[in-house]
């Protein structure tokens, strides 16, 4: 079923010759499409965009993807409880995608023709790496055509700068001793790619960052996932004072061998060491990529992260 692409009435864009996209975010395959209520600064700088699971998008969502499965509507609607937000700074070339994805634009990929989708542009990480592109990469090129124009075009200069790697400014305060105390920010800066396990596997937790990566994974996955693989994307808060504990939000991903990551909600807590991420998590068909439902109770619904001991 093709869908038309149109602005809700009473969204005004000011001040952009860029050329309106969707009226709803893209958040992945069978996935919903949360409708846009409310869209700024439609390419500019400071474009950002929220849209609203409502009960019409549960209901067609379920129809289509879980025809009959009472448990349907309850979990979608316990995954996205509050409005989904997209946001990007449209002549840099950045993007926070409505999954949570913090990503650099990388250029455009030629069209596949007849079919294929309008939105050809391509992404990497703040890091440098290339963001996939099958179907979750559609997701920050749909959601970049929403707030800045069906592949609109960054400034070079503005993009370069944007993507350079800052001279570090220090933010904390000195003693009359000039013993050195770090803002909370920074203290989360010297956190970085921490060394925690996950069932087995070593991982790297990003605090400032807001990721968790693959470092080794165990034997029994490493055919399917690889060093480098990001497995939960979205951010550490609440860090009261300088301790290294708080609440963490954003999205996990699931996989199997073939498929496209599946994301999902996920949502915890961090203290002394351990990380507890809970969520319903996406359900795979038994012989396809098909999601067949979502499980508050499978092995992937509560995903715990324990710091590597000899770390401590």
């Amino acid at each position: 079923m093709t869908r038309l692409s149109f602005l809700p009435l009473g969204l005004v864009l000011l001040h952009s010759p860029a050329i309106a996209g969707d009226s709803w975010l893209y958040l992945g395959p069978q996935r919903p499409d949360p409708k846009i209520i409310k869209l700024e600064g439609f390419g500019t700088e400071e474009a950002r965009a929220e849209a609203q699971v409502t009960d019409r998008d549960i209901k067609d969502f379920c129809d289509n993807f879980h025809p009959g499965q009472t448990w349907c509507r309850d979990a979608v609607r316990h995954e996205f409880p509050k409005p989904i937000v997209a946001s990007a700074n449209c002549l840099a070339g950045t993007i926070t995608t409505a999954n949570g994805d913090e990503l650099v634009y990388a250029g455009e990929r030629k069209s596949e023709g007849y079919g294929d989708s309008p939105n050809l542009t391509l992404w990497k990480t703040r890091d440098g790496k290339e963001f996939p592109r099958g179907a979750i990469g559609g997701v920050p090129a749909q959601n970049w055509s929403v707030l800045c124009g069906l592949n609109f075009k960054p400034r070079q200069a503005q993009q370069a700068q944007a993507t350079a790697s800052p001279t570090p400014q220090l933010r904390g305060t000195r003693d009359k001793n000039g013993v050195y105390t770090p803002t909370m920010e920074e203290w989360l800066e010297m956190l970085n790619d921490q060394p925690y396990i996950h069932n087995g596997s070593e991982v790297g937790v990003n605090f400032s960052k807001g990721y968790i990566k693959y470092w080794t994974p165990k034997a029994s996955i490493a055919g399917t996932i690889s060093a480098d693989t990001i497995l939960f994307q979205g951010t550490f808060t609440n860090v009261p004072k300088l301790e290294l504990r708080g609440t963490v939000a954003g999205t996990a991903y699931v996989f199997k061998r073939g498929c496209e990551p599946a994301p999902y909600r996920v949502t915890g807590t961090y203290s002394n060491g351990r990380i507890i991420l809970r969520g319903a998590s996406p359900q795979r068909a038994k012989n396809s990529c098909e999601i067949s439902g979502y499980s508050t109770t499978s092995p992937n619904a509560v995903l715990e992260f324990t710091e590597r001991p000899e770390h401590h």
